[in-house]
């Protein structure tokens, strides 16, 4: 067999192996297994889950890396990602309360 048809034959394997490879890689990861989910009473203290302003869902998402919190209140549900960032508004949500309960009244 002349060299050059075996080199011919080896870059055509080549590059098939290549596109076969790529077209598999562009598959989303989501067709293979679903995101976890967990209980809120397992991620958060009792004392966040519920108040009379807002209430935490039951089941909490991952996405990426992230914990995922279904937060109803009054003005709807909203998603909040991280546990960071929820513990960061329910701060925040007490200054509020707590600059209008001490503002000044006008007379």
């Amino acid at each position: 067999m002349k060299p050059r048809l075996v080199l011919l034959g080896v870059r055509a394997g080549v590059l098939a192996l290549g596109l076969v490879s790529a077209s598999g890689a562009a598959l989303p990861a989501g067709q293979y297994e679903a995101p976890p989910s967990v209980s809120a009473s397992q991620v958060l203290p009792p004392k966040l889950l519920r108040t009379p302003n807002y209430r935490i869902g039951d089941r909490v998402g991952l996405e990426n890396f992230q914990y995922a919190f279904k937060v109803r209140t009054k003005y709807g549900t909203f998603v909040i990602k991280g546990a960071d960032l929820l513990r960061a508004r329910e701060r925040s949500r007490r200054l509020q309360s707590l600059k209008r309960w001490a503002a000044p009244r006008p007379w």
